[in-house]
């Protein structure tokens, strides 16, 4: 064991807490009771092997859950284990952010609770919220939990609780009558908070009253207009409005045309920049020789190569789109009638271009 010398007030302090612990509620919590028994004689090994049996056997209400998470943690930092310690730690503060620890702690306690204390407040508390609907369905969402404590919840009411599992964050089940409390749980059993039967959201009273019958309502008749009947002609079916397609518009072709033409412009003034270099080398004794030369040579050839076809491209694309643009008509308008007169009906169809 960690020789505890340099942590002797924190470890008086850790028997301090385990003698003022409250009881435990269930008869059969032997091992947290053996826990405290073991801080209080200075045996931590011991106390930190029950307390993770008493976690791990379940069944313990929020207060004793808070206990145990706190002795571990203590425990933990005072056996030299500071990473298990932050994580006990943490687990406390998402279920009780007031939680603290009593005054004059040594500073390796301290400062890891801390700690937990200011990641925990970046990663927030765990919360969930029950709403019971008009048709008597319970559902419990966990809204936030950090570091994924949750994992089912227990209705309480007359008889044996039941025990729904959470997916999703979400557990749905017919609320049983004379619902007492909702008890979220996680992994063993524990219960990490509870939601008493009077904080449970329940359906306004407008949600719940009988749904009012449908009103009954007319089609209205519709009827063709009297001055086109007595005319023959009854409702002329227009024509679309023609819409000249994506590429027969001047914007398709002139974005290609402006970046091709930003291309040549560019490699121009590059060919000629590297025209520039390759006679001022050649004024030099024996520039024409240098490797500086050759590559100016190149640089001037390759880049108005570049420019040539870059301008040639422009061309193409600037022509097709012209003739793309002005060449394109609107398709004729048809418009379809029914006429009647005395010799019958008919359908007159007619065109526009």
């Amino acid at each position: 064991m960690v020789n505890p010398r340099p942590l002797r007030p924190g470890l008086a302090l850790l028997a301090a807490l385990a003698l003022v612990a409250p009881r435990a509620s269930r008869a059969d919590s032997v091992a947290l009771a053996e826990a405290r028994e073991a801080v209080r004689q200075v045996k931590y090994d011991r106390a930190q092997a029950r307390l993770v049996d008493a976690l791990h056997e379940g069944g313990h209400g929020p207060a004793e859950l808070r206990e145990i998470l706190q002795l571990a943690g203590t425990t933990a930092i005072v056996l030299g284990q500071r990473e298990i310690g932050d994580q006990y730690f943490r687990q406390l503060l998402a279920l009780a952010p007031d939680a603290t620890l009593p005054a004059g702690v040594a500073p390796k306690l301290r400062d890891a609770f801390v700690a937990a204390q200011a990641a925990m407040a970046a990663l927030g508390r765990l919360t969930a919220h029950a709403r019971l609907d008009a048709s008597g369905a319970l559902t419990v969402e966990v809204t936030a939990d950090p570091l994924h404590q949750a994992d089912a919840v227990e209705l309480v009411a007359a008889g044996a609780p039941t025990r729904v599992p959470l997916r999703a964050g979400r557990a749905a089940a017919a609320a049983p009558s004379a619902l007492v409390e909702v008890r979220l749980l996680d992994g063993y059993g524990n219960q990490l908070t509870v939601i008493a039967a009077d904080a449970i959201e329940r359906p306004a009273a407008a949600e719940i009253s009988p749904p009012m019958p449908p009103a009954a309502i007319d089609a209205p008749v519709v009827a063709a207009p009297t001055a086109a009947l007595e005319a023959g002609v009854v409702a002329p079916t227009p024509a679309p409005v023609a819409t000249r397609p994506r590429w027969r518009r001047w914007s398709t072709w002139a974005i290609p045309t402006a970046v091709g033409a930003g291309v040549g412009v560019g490699f121009a003034i590059g060919a000629k920049a590297a025209r520039d270099e390759r006679d001022r080398l050649l004024l030099e004794p024996a520039g024409q020789y240098s490797d500086a030369y050759a590559e100016a040579v190149a640089d001037a050839q390759d880049r108005q190569l570049i420019s040539n076809l870059a301008f040639v491209a422009t061309g193409v694309i600037a022509v097709t789109g012209a003739v793309m643009v002005l060449t394109w008509q609107p398709p004729a308008r048809v418009t379809t009638a029914l006429r009647v007169d005395a010799d019958g009906a008919g359908v007159v169809v007619s065109a526009r271009w």
